[in-house]
């Protein structure tokens, strides 16, 4: 099983980039909660691996070492399997911080 440095970025992208919006949120917003944090970090990891097969698997027909470190674009409004945790993630943690802090 051979992948290329490319691959591992992809992947690194998929599975690290969905705890940036949280983090940023610990760090700026003073109304974020652990929980929310938390919440946002995990679903995110979810919805990106989600996309990220789901866009293998439609572009490319199965799910292979290939097919997922191809990395052709969506053909939807999201150019990165990524996107859509980043936003999904944001609604969790801006949900969850103002429900929780009062």
């Amino acid at each position: 099983m051979r992948c290329g440095c490319r691959y591992v970025y992809l992947l690194m992208g998929v599975l690290i980039g969905s705890a940036v919006i949280p983090i940023a949120y610990c760090l700026v917003w003073s109304k974020c909660t652990a929980t929310a944090a938390i919440t946002g970090a995990v679903s995110g990891i979810c919805l990106a691996i989600m996309s990220w097969l789901i866009a293998a698997k439609t572009l490319e027909g199965e799910l292979t070492l290939y097919s997922t470190g191809a990395h052709n674009p969506p053909p939807s409004a999201c150019p990165d399997p990524n996107s859509n945790s980043k936003l999904s993630e944001s609604r969790f943690v801006g949900c969850l911080g103002r429900s929780s802090a009062g």
